[in-house]
């Protein structure tokens, strides 16, 4: 459990890019729907939690193969 827990070089590659990669589609989204802030931050949101879960489902992926 600690080991899912932990915060490494690579969970943080991940967040960063589903940040980056999430607020670029909801700013697009937000310009669509004519609201550009709540897209933007509805973008953020989202690419937090995805990133989140990705980084969770690597590590109990990785731990399984050992």
């Amino acid at each position: 459990m600690k080991e899912l827990l932990s915060v490494t070089d690579d969970d943080i590659k991940y967040l960063a890019y589903g940040i980056g990669i999430g607020t670029t589609a909801g700013l697009i989204l937000g310009f669509f729907i004519n609201n550009i802030p709540l897209g933007f931050s509805l973008g953020g949101v989202f690419g937090i939690i995805v990133s989140a879960v990705y980084s969770i489902y690597k590590k109990i992926t990785s731990n399984k193969e050992k």
